[in-house]
């Protein structure tokens, strides 16, 4: 009781909406827990503060009514200030500032006990955004520190910034460390694989990025660039994108991408004649773009590279997640820091790889090794073999490296063919000793260390970068840098993007509903129909009785009009 009496002196001497600053509203907290834990000792029910409403209470309880009584109003009370909400959820909105009010209004009640109007809850959000575009402007003055910086740090490094009428005012910029270029160079194959995603500042623009793959296939970022939009780029899914809008059905589908899977040239233009089959135009339509666009069998066999998609760019654009609201410099760390973790951290992996090939590459050969099984192998002298499946027949030179089905050629990793005639060639016990011979040297280990063999230098925090030196800059310019024209859409922005035809709706429950009563997938039991025909047979069953009880009930008295006859 003692520590109610303290705490209502405090309450007391605090205005009414000043409780919602960042510690008065703790004062209010710790004076709900101490009520609750008096009235769980004293055995009440914690229903006074209505009850002492409108009367007057002496003692300790009246004490109590009145603190609980100004407590619910400060429980409920929607006269905090927009400014404090804003500055509550300023870094939750910067992150992502398409976040629903909705949200900010469950987090307010859920963490401050607060209840708001939506009207109040939008200003707040807009005054957060204020800070946000505020943070995004002053951050284009640092970036021509930011590149000295780098570059002091990261010697060799290439980080160039363009810049627009009218001067200075930002255009683009480039960005790629010396580590990133030489790890590309010695060890990962000769692909580059670019893609871009629309940031969400208020100053939008689009970030270019390319990457490339490492031995163990996995992605290897090589350079990133901000820039005003991007042009037209080529993959199988998005030429499959417009090729559907046409041309619909499984048996389009399925063609399309056994075409651009094919390893030879052989089984492509075997396919494009089962597409003009079907309808010459979709044929011609393919024929229009270039197969090394979006066919495996045009690639340069030099790549080693067997993808048909961009799917490894759309996996570094997921990396980014909540980072794309972010101003151009803080997204520009944050990929620094990234690459500069993932450097390491790979490092430290291969020292673990107890085998000359990396995981995922030995994968690879041993399901291509349990696909052989099925093989017949003629031997034909000179290490060339005929082998022959179930519905194919295929030349394999091994002294040449080479397998007529093109998938060894494009892969680099010996095909189920090229596997039946090594384990053939050497004998299955000294495969694993020899298969190593056979994958192309940008998919080993050796070339999995040279990709990781530098490394990326940390830089200090932004208040200890150094000046750029006078003699860097344009004359008559200094360090500044304006930002660019904002361009806001009519409209209210869209949240989510524009799908494409063939993808599924967002969200939503995966899986397949099973009813409990008849076990039937596609209902659940409250809409199961075989209930529904179990209470109407039910009912139809009951309803000739009551009819039957019915009439014995009417036949044991006579009807009225017969009973005054008799009487007459």
């Amino acid at each position: 009781m003692q520590q109610l009496r303290s705490l209502v002196e405090e309450m007391k001497c605090l205005p009414r909406i000043a409780l919602f600053g960042y510690t008065y509203l703790g004062v209010v907290i710790e004076f709900r827990q101490a009520y609750e834990g008096h009235n769980r000792q004293s055995g009440e029910d914690g229903r006074l503060a209505n009850e002492g409403e409108g009367r007057h209470v002496d003692g300790d309880d009246g004490i109590i009514n009145k603190c609980m009584a100004l407590f619910e109003g400060i429980y409920n009370n929607k006269e905090s200030k927009v400014s404090w909400i804003a500055s509550k959820f300023e870094n939750l909105v910067k992150r992502n500032p398409s976040i629903c009010v909705k949200v900010i209004s469950d987090l307010l009640r859920e963490k401050y006990k607060v209840f708001m109007d939506i009207q109040r809850l939008y200003k707040a959000k807009n005054r957060a955004l204020e800070g946000l575009a505020k943070d995004h402007t002053q951050s284009f003055g640092k970036l021509r520190r930011y590149a000295y910086t780098v570059n002091q740090s990261n010697p060799r490094s290439a980080v160039h910034i363009s810049i627009q009428d009218p001067q200075p005012t930002f255009h683009r910029m480039f960005l790629s460390f010396e580590a990133q270029k030489l790890g590309f160079l010695d060890g990962c194959r000769p692909f580059i694989g670019m893609d871009g995603c629309h940031l969400k500042g208020p100053y939008g623009g689009v970030l270019l990025f390319a990457v490339a793959l490492d031995a163990n296939s996995g992605l290897f970022p090589m350079a990133v660039c901000i820039c005003e939009k991007e042009t037209v780029q080529y993959c199988a899914r998005h030429i499959y994108a417009n090729f559907r809008i046409t041309y619909k059905g499984d048996h389009f589908k399925k063609l399309f991408w056994r075409a651009s899977r094919s390893s030879n040239v052989f089984d492509f233009k075997e396919t494009l004649d089962e597409i003009g089959a079907i309808n010459p135009d979709a044929k011609s339509l393919l024929q229009e773009i270039e197969p090394k666009h979006w066919s495996r069998h045009a690639y340069d066999q030099v790549i080693r590279f067997d993808h048909v998609t961009n799917n490894m760019t759309e996996a570094f654009n997921s990396m980014l997640g909540t980072h794309r609201a972010s101003s151009y410099l803080d997204l520009l760390e944050f990929i620094r820091r990234m690459v500069m973790r993932k450097f390491q951290e790979r490092k430290k992996e291969c020292e673990q790889w107890n085998s000359v090939l990396p995981p995922k590459v030995n994968a690879k050969i041993l399901k291509n090794g349990k696909e052989s099984r099925m093989l017949t192998i003629i031997a034909a002298g000179n290490k060339e073999y005929e082998i022959l499946g179930p519905n194919e027949g295929y030349v394999v030179k091994v002294g040449e490296y080479s397998c007529q089905c093109g998938s060894w050629q494009v892969s680099g990793i010996p095909y189920r063919h090229a596997m039946a005639v090594i384990s053939h060639h050497y004998g299955k016990a000294k495969v694993k000793e020899t298969i190593n011979e056979y994958v192309h040297q940008s998919l080993t280990k050796s070339a999995y260390l040279q990709t990781y063999q530098g490394m990326i230098h940390p830089i200090p925090d932004q208040k200890r970068w150094p000046e750029v030196p006078h003699c860097l800059l344009i004359e008559g310019q200094t360090e500044h840098i304006n930002p660019p024209p904002r361009t806001v859409q009519p409209g209210r922005p869209k949240i989510q993007r524009k799908r494409e035809p063939n993808e599924g709706p967002k969200g939503g429950k995966s899986g397949t509903v099973t009813c409990k009563l008849c076990n039937q997938v596609g209902h659940n039991k409250r809409t199961c129909k075989s209930k529904k025909n179990k209470t109407n047979e039910t009912s139809s069953s009951h309803q000739p009785i009551q009819q039957q009880s019915t009439v014995q009930a009417s036949s044991s008295q006579p009807p009225p009009t017969q009973t005054q006859t008799d009487l007459g």
